[in-house]
């Protein structure tokens, strides 16, 4: 359910949950509008999308975001990762080998799997069944997020390599997590959020996981991986967020923390920089900086071309926000005759009859 918040500002140590039920334009949304209008609102705005958030990899990716940011404490108050089977060599697990105990121990064997294994407890209560053992991490799961062993080998193995590397390793431990902020775009008025993962002075910080399962090299792996999600969207929306972030702080609209800690940490120019880090065996860690200006102080072409995007994105957003409201945003866009320049890179190697 989208609920608007109220107050525009500066938001501490809000829910994720919360933030993202705040229908407010966010940089994952400008990016789907520069796919298509249609497919902003299939995702966004649709009410019988399905929830990206419940994948696979987005749930991953939460679980490695709580570990990181958050801490050890935090990441086992919210996930439970199931029990290792290999770490339980002698349990007795299926219904074959649970009957074949029942009958040595002198018990009835027939039943369901949970009965027989309540008959085995109660005659040897230092069997090891495996049925007892899931049992008991459901109960003391209750109300977290499951992961599996391999999932929950990932995040500790990542969490080990941010902490290995010398720079990355100090970027998470100090500094605000989760930095929420809800501000209204100067030209147009339409409603913007961002969510920093780590708000340091001067600073953002971004933690980003990504695979590399075609074994590329690992500079061209992360150069494809930014390229294929916009990364330069991200960070130049949230460095807008920073400076309308500042202006709000002034004005005592901070709300979760002491109004100084986020003065102090904004400043006029901020830097913005991904701490990427791979999933797969190698764990590899890569930092990226998003730069606005190049070495001779001039804006560079990617920060031009991401002001661009962003700009173009606001308006269909504006546009068709007022036209089609929460009904489907549909273009009609006729018929498209195919051309040269459509194949050129298969007519690049035709020399003609």
């Amino acid at each position: 359910m989208k609920t608007q918040h109220k107050s525009f500002g500066v938001y501490i140590g809000m829910p994720e949950d919360e933030y993202h039920a705040d229908p407010a334009l966010s940089q994952s949304g400008i990016k789907d509008l520069m796919v298509s209008p249609m497919t902003f609102w299939a995702r966004h705005i649709d009410p019988e999308r399905e929830s990206a958030d419940d994948s696979a990899a987005m749930i991953l990716g939460s679980a490695i975001h709580k570990r990181i940011l958050e801490g050890e404490q935090a990441f086992n108050a919210a996930y439970a990762i199931e029990p290792d089977r290999k770490k339980y060599p002698d349990a007795v697990s299926g219904a074959e080998n649970l009957r074949e105990m029942c009958r040595d121990l002198g018990q009835k064997t027939s039943g369901t799997i949970a009965e027989m294994s309540v008959r085995i407890m109660a005659a040897k209560p230092d069997a090891v069944l495996w049925s007892v053992i899931m049992d008991r991490f459901e109960a003391e799961s209750t109300g977290k997020t499951i992961l599996s062993v391999k999932d929950g080998s990932v995040v500790q193995k990542v969490s080990e390599a941010i902490k290995a590397d010398y720079i990355a390793g100090k970027l998470f431990t100090e500094g605000l997590p989760e930095v929420s902020i809800f501000w209204p775009d100067p030209r147009t008025g339409v409603r913007m959020k961002a969510r920093f993962d780590c708000l340091r002075q001067g600073m953002i910080v971004d933690l980003k996981s990504f695979s590399n399962s075609r074994n590329r090299k690992l500079d061209d792996a992360v150069r494809i991986f930014a390229n294929e999600y916009h990364l330069y969207i991200q960070a130049e929306v949230y460095l807008r967020a920073a400076k309308q972030a500042l202006t709000m702080a002034k004005k005592g609209m901070v709300y979760g923390a002491a109004e100084v800690n986020v003065i102090s940490m904004l400043q006029e120019s901020m830097r913005f920089l991904f701490v990427m880090v791979e999933t797969g065996t190698a764990n590899n860690v890569y930092l990226l900086e998003y730069s606005t200006k190049d070495a001779n102080g001039n804006a560079t072409i990617l920060h031009q071309y991401a002001s661009h995007q962003i700009h173009q994105s606001i308006n269909l957003y504006s546009e068709f926000s007022n036209r089609f409201g929460t009904s489907p945003w549909r273009v009609q866009r006729g018929i498209r005759n195919l051309v040269d320049e459509d194949f050129r890179y298969i007519l690049s190697t035709f020399d003609g009859v």
